[in-house]
């Protein structure tokens, strides 16, 4: 990581440190696994209590992969961009939080009518 004062270029050796490491691509690695079983597990006419117990966990990965990419692109800067995994796990966040947002919206206004 290059850049910026003193403070901000040990704060982003920090945080590369973090993204880089083992422990790090695992925990992610096994959160996209988890996702993806998630995903896998849905099917027409499930119980509400499944289908609100998928959401929350759609909801806690939209929010891990939301860190993991604030994280990548404090360690890499704009540089984050020049990968295209990186792209497609962006716009995947990016989907994933305009998804959040519509059903909170919509949620809201659903409860705002019913009052």
């Amino acid at each position: 990581p290059k850049g910026g004062s003193a403070l901000v270029h040990r704060t982003r050796l920090r945080i590369f440190a973090v993204v880089d490491s083992k422990h790090f691509e695992l925990f992610i690695f096994s959160c996209i696994l988890a996702n993806t079983l998630a995903l896998a597990l849905v099917f027409f006419g499930m119980p509400d209590d499944y289908a609100k117990t998928l959401e929350v966990l759609e909801r806690l990965f939209t929010f891990i992969f939301t860190i993991e990419a604030v994280l990548k692109i404090g360690a890499f800067g704009l540089h984050y961009f020049r990968d295209n995994w990186n792209n497609f796990d962006f716009v995947l966040v990016l989907g994933g939080l305009i998804s959040t947002i519509v059903v909170f919206a919509t949620n809201l206004a659903t409860t705002s009518l019913a009052a």
